[in-house]
């Protein structure tokens, strides 16, 4: 019955989801971008990205990703308003650089944390200071944890 309620809601929020974006500022490029993806179509998206030279392309993967954490530092908006979306296998790079800059410019402060994350036999380790931001990829019912709950880290 609890799943099902879950559910329910998760449709719920979709769906608002989809009529906020529906009724804002319905002749913006992000509006008519965001309509695009949200019903498939991602290939017009794309096109209607490149039309109005949204869209940029380098030669190589190390490139874009590089013209990526710049776009990143250089953005308008306040850093926890902005927002990544890599492929895994990129995520942790893109992560480790923008990581980096921000313990530069004193965005993480304080000590820094080291946390195994995965089994003994891979030792695999996340690490974190305070102003990091943390994303949870599953649920847990125990500690009241859901699926893309995200915070940011405080330590004293």
């Amino acid at each position: 019955m609890t799943d099902k309620i879950n559910d329910s809601n998760n449709f719920n929020n979709i769906h608002n989801s989809k009529t906020d974006i529906e009724n804002s500022k319905a002749n913006s490029l992000n509006h008519n971008v965001a309509i695009k993806l949200i019903n498939g179509d991602i290939a017009d998206g794309i096109v209607l990205l490149s039309d109005n030279n949204s869209l940029r392309a380098d030669n190589t993967l190390k490139e874009s990703i590089n013209q990526l954490i710049n776009d990143w530092k250089n953005s308008k908006f306040e850093p926890h308003d902005r927002l990544i979306i890599a492929d895994h296998k990129e995520a942790e790079n893109i992560n480790q650089h923008i990581r980096n800059y921000m313990k530069e410019n004193d965005a993480l402060k304080g000590t820094e944390y080291s946390i195994l994350i995965s089994g003994v036999e891979s030792k695999k380790y996340a690490n974190y200071m305070a102003g990091d931001r943390i994303v949870f990829q599953t649920n847990d019912k125990d500690l009241q944890i859901q699926n893309s709950i995200e915070l940011t880290a405080i330590m004293n």
